[in-house]
């Protein structure tokens, strides 16, 4: 079944045999000269609040397309998992992106850091597109939450603005230190929970420098993880670093 992305269509309280009418010409033609969707043919539809409608197509023409809901569902949110990401480089940027909102990630907090490419959210890329791919992402995964693109912070800022925030926070480090026991980097993990609120802090390609390093190890409660691969693309990163954590989910 195809989807489309239509935030503004349905309301927290909608009914079914809720009459829909699109007349956004730019949604007008993704469905008809695109998916070339004909009458009486359903169409999902998802808000990126959670809400899903699965509605059949009544009638269509130049200027305006009409829907009918037949089934409503709301759904729940399987984890709550947001990433603080030092700004990559444009190319993997729309990448992680993607795989963010394939993945279930909520929001992406920019990090300003010493080797991130640009100084802004803003920076990240033309909003626009940005939110052009993570509404391709949604129709693509048929998930219904939008991710969010947070205001940037500087990677200094993590302890007084993040901290209190999340109930674990994760750092994904490139490197064992050469005066350090890999012991450090063991710790009892317990299962999260679905609920918990959790956050991966990621570093762009080259990493973080040495006193960033640092500032966020003498950090009291964030955990320091050392994955056993070798250096990864931050694409590559955002994946692994993700399903560790999901794999402490499912063990909950």
């Amino acid at each position: 079944m195809h989807a489309i992305y239509i935030s503004e269509y349905i309301p927290e309280d909608f009914e079914q045999e809720l009459l829909v009418s699109i007349t956004d010409k730019k949604k007008l033609f993704h469905l008809t000269q695109v998916l070339r969707i004909k009458q009486n043919e359903s169409i999902l539809i998802l808000d990126g609040k959670g809400n899903k409608a699965v509605c059949k197509i009544v009638s269509i023409n130049r200027k305006e397309l009409f829907l009918r809901v037949i089934k409503k569902e709301i759904s729940q949110k399987k984890f709550n998992l947001d990433l603080a990401l030092c700004i990559p480089k444009k190319e993997y940027l729309e990448d992680i992106i993607k795989m963010s909102v394939e993945l279930g990630i909520a929001k992406i907090i920019p990090l300003v850091s010493k080797f991130s490419h640009g100084k802004s959210s803003i920076g990240m890329g033309n909003r626009e597109r940005l939110d052009r791919l993570i509404e391709s992402a949604m129709i693509q995964s048929n998930n219904p939450f939008k991710l969010e693109i947070a205001e940037a912070i500087d990677l200094m800022e993590i302890s007084s603005k993040l901290k209190s925030k999340y109930q674990q926070i994760f750092f994904f480090c490139e490197h064992i230190h050469t005066n350090e026991s890999a012991d450090k980097y063991q710790f009892p993990m317990k299962a999260l929970s679905f609920q918990d609120p959790t956050l991966l802090i990621i570093g762009a390609e080259g990493g973080f420098a040495v006193e960033e390093d640092v500032f966020i190890q003498n950090i009291s409660g964030i955990k320091r993880v050392h994955l056993p691969t070798q250096i990864l693309r931050c694409p590559t990163a955002v994946c692994a670093a993700t399903g560790f954590i999901l794999a402490h989910i499912l063990d909950s």
